[in-house]
């Protein structure tokens, strides 16, 4: 199966489904939750005018394979940077999202921990490891980090950073909660246009590497 993507539900792999809640995340029990947590660590990389862009929730159930490594935003060009906020430095271009995992479980290898590859929100990692996707062992890509880690913690991350959800070999779903966090100006038009570049089938590939389009 290809897989479904709406704009509300995607699915990210066989059984593993993407839910964007929004305000449904404001209701018990997950208004428990408080922001103020991470709020500062949004701040301080992104400015105090950072916007709550996204609520949602992604389920690994039983029998989610691992992910393929993939970015939830791509590199913002110096161009558009100088466009969006004149006068501020590009170099090295500066967070322009942040994600926010907060895991409903403990969350381990065996039910599907996420990896995370240093470095890899920085232009030149990420380079390497297109490099290294071509002619594998010829980048010097870190190892991944794969976190385990108990329900209710943060795992707060560059968007532009790959990483991957472990495969889940456990009888019990994974559910986290992930919040994601940008610039007023990194909006989801300018997220699909620098994905993408209008085409939607390439921008769906690059969003969605567990299903790429067919040949």
């Amino acid at each position: 199966a290809r897989g479904f993507h709406y704009a509300d539900v995607s699915q990210r792999g066989p059984h593993r489904v993407d839910l964007r809640l929004d305000e449904a995340l404001s209701e018990a029990p997950f208004d428990a939750i408080d922001d103020a947590r991470w709020r500062h660590l949004v701040d301080a990389a992104l400015g105090p005018g950072a916007l709550l862009r996204r609520r949602a929730l992604v389920v690994a159930a039983p029998g989610a394979a691992d992910q393929a490594f993939h970015a939830d935003a791509p590199l913002v060009p110096e161009e558009v940077w100088r466009d969006r906020e004149p006068g501020a430095s590009a170099r090295p271009p500066p967070a322009h999202s942040l994600v926010v995992f907060v895991p409903l479980c403990d969350v381990s290898a065996a039910n599907g921990a996420t990896a995370f590859l240093p470095g890899s929100h920085a232009p030149w990692t990420a380079a390497a490891l297109r490099a290294e996707t071509d002619a594998p062992g010829s980048s010097s890509a870190g190892a991944p980090a794969v976190l385990s880690v108990a329900a209710g913690d943060a795992i707060v991350f560059d968007s532009r950073t790959q990483h991957a959800g472990g495969g889940n070999a456990t009888d019990d779903v994974r559910p986290i909660l992930y919040y994601v966090y940008a610039r007023p100006w990194f909006d989801d038009e300018l997220h699909r246009e620098l994905v993408g570049g209008g085409d939607a089938t390439a921008a769906a590939a690059r969003l969605f590497p567990e299903y790429p389009p067919p040949r």
